[in-house]
């Protein structure tokens, strides 16, 4: 019974935050009853660190390799994802179709048959998503390395983008510290690096925003100008709505400093604003020529064309809901009343503060958890200080525009994934601060949390190794069936026939860019007599009838001859 018991606490996410929690009250008590607890220890290691940072291009190369050596070395525990749900296919796509050097296929003459959710045939065959991710997950592809490796690359890129931001913002070692110890729980063990969903990539973007927009301030040049401008150009190209805001508020602060700053006008315009408008030139001419390749045309984006073709993506809370059109397979309806259902949670005021709630929430889980919810509680005294009301904004609007839409994954706030982090390193500095009776109660807290955030992260390493036969290594139906078919060898063609109540979150049927050169092609079970069309237009191929939903999935031969109906010839 107790053995039992420690494996179901093991696998609820719920006890695991009322571990931690409880873990923090003790750091709480210890640090009201013994402040000085470990002071030598932890002011030589505080000295170390002030050594090694004090150089930008060893902690520079450490802050890219060490979430990427973490990951290396957990490989037997957390062996390289399966994509499951149907985003990570569709950005999958995009890397499959950059590596053709395209941004788009050619419409495929049986598209019917393969038509699935986040994807379009017409005008050409395309994911509907920005090519940022598809981009990570197409560079190792080009040397011969899976996609996955494109997600390891970006991992290591946002911890060292997130460094060189936080150097301008704060001292060196406090830049080292935030992304080795504070942000490591996020580029090591988040969905970030366990999934082809994407973060890193605009998180990549947002910290090169912020990062050259301080250096910006502090001393013009053209070079930090052009960072500026290829952090624009990658949010514009991985999450243009939150990159958008952001923008904005760099904008914004970069007009008040072109307004006050006591250079002659030449040298403003020749380092900052000429840099800045042919980037946003560049990013522009880009946007409209993907468009245009994709969409046909060059001022709508994939995603306006999807909501046109399916009807989703939904609109934002203010806005009317999208109609709904003909569809021609269950799962892609469902996709859009599920879309609609959470759209509609806008519509009055009790589902808008539920739907909110939850969203909180999950922020809240992702960025902070109970050990760095306690140094939030000075985010007073950071809010008074002039030097970081630009990230501050900047967090505030992106929150407040991530909160007008129905939906909420922390990848949407990648763009601002380092702001969060410089608040809450900034909430950190001043819970040093705080002393009681000349006794350095903050001090010792903000150790002892430190301490608890690395105990917790070899705490999620141990419960994952604990779990061996978790989610993440039990192979998906469609996983099976790859795995059948590539030992069988030939070329196949596979009809997937769900059942009604399919989750269709978990789709199947999705393909590589180029269809007809696939060695297994994804077809949706039509009905005998429309999969006749595949059967004639692949002769050669070997045809099966998967059902991922029976138990266990069944996969079985095709018959190749329709069936006869009485009085029908």
């Amino acid at each position: 019974m107790l053995l039992q018991w420690i494996h179901e606490v093991l696998q609820s996410s719920a006890a695991n935050v009322f571990l931690e929690a409880v873990a923090v009250v003790l750091a709480l008590a210890l640090a009201w009853f013994f402040p000085r607890l470990g002071d030598r220890w932890f002011r030589r290691l505080e000295g170390w660190g002030k050594s090694f940072s004090s150089s930008l291009k060893w902690p520079l190369l450490f802050a890219f390799l060490l979430p990427i050596l973490l990951r290396l070395i957990q490989l037997p525990i957390y062996p390289p994802p399966q994509p499951t749900i149907h985003d990570e296919f569709s950005y999958l796509l995009i890397g499959d179709t950059l590596r053709h050097w395209r941004l788009a296929n050619p419409t495929h003459p049986m598209w019917v048959h393969f038509e699935t959710i986040h994807v379009f045939f017409q005008p050409t065959y395309a994911s509907k998503y920005p090519v940022g991710q598809g981009f990570a997950l197409a560079l190792p592809q080009f040397v011969g390395l899976p996609a996955y490796a494109g997600v390891w690359l970006s991992c290591g890129l946002m911890s060292a983008a997130v460094y060189w931001m936080l150097g301008a913002w704060l001292s060196p070692v406090w830049a080292l510290f935030g992304v080795a110890v504070v942000f490591l729980r996020i580029s090591t063990l988040s969905a970030w690096m366990h999934s082809y969903w994407g973060g890193a990539v605009p998180a990549i973007g947002g910290a090169l925003v912020l990062g050259a927009l301080a250096r910006l301030l502090k001393k013009p040049a053209r070079n930090t100008a052009f960072v500026l401008g290829l952090g624009i150009f990658i949010l514009a190209n991985s999450r243009p709505y939150e990159g958008f805001v952001l923008g904005c508020v760099a904008g914004v602060a970069l007009l008040l400093w072109l307004w006050k700053a006591e250079y002659v006008l030449a040298f403003k315009f020749r380092t900052v604003v000429a840099p800045l408008l042919l980037a946003s030139i560049a990013t522009g001419a880009f946007l409209c020529y993907h468009n245009w390749r994709v969409t046909g045309n060059p001022l709508q984006l994939p995603y306006q064309h999807n909501r046109e073709l399916y009807g989703t993506p939904q609109t934002f809370y203010w806005q009317p809901p999208v109609p709904a059109v003909p569809f021609r397979h269950h799962e892609i309806a469902q996709n859009y009343r599920w879309q609609l259902s959470m759209r509609l949670q806008g519509d009055s005021f009790s589902t808008l503060w539920e739907a909110t709630k939850l969203k909180f929430r999950e922020f809240w889980l992702f960025f902070f958890g109970p050990v760095w919810t306690v140094p939030l509680l000075m985010l007073p005294f950071v809010v008074r200080k002039r030097a970081y009301r630009i990230p501050l904004l900047a967090v505030l609007f992106v929150l407040i525009a991530v909160g007008c839409y129905s939906f909420f994954y922390p990848h949407y706030l990648g763009p601002i994934a380092g702001g969060i982090l410089l608040v809450l390193l900034a909430c950190l500095q001043e819970l040093r601060k705080f002393q009681l009776a000349g006794r350095p109660v903050g001090l010792a807290l903000s150790r002892f949390l430190v301490t608890l955030s690395i105990l917790s992260f070899s705490w999620q390493i141990g419960v994952d190794a604990y779990h061996f036969d978790s989610e993440r290594q039990v192979k998906t139906p469609r996983t099976q069936v790859l795995d059948v078919l590539e030992k069988m060898g030939g070329s196949h063609v596979v009809f997937v026939r769900y059942t009604y109540t399919h989750d269709f979150h978990h789709e199947i049927v999705y393909n590589a860019a180029d269809i007809d050169a696939s060695p297994i092609i994804w077809a949706r079970d039509m009905g005998p007599f429309a999969n006749q069309e595949l059967v004639k237009y692949y002769p050669g191929r070997k045809f099966w009838m998967f059902e991922p939903d029976a138990r266990p999935p069944r996969l079985e031969p095709y018959p190749m001859i329709l069936p006869q109906i009485p009085g029908f010839k």
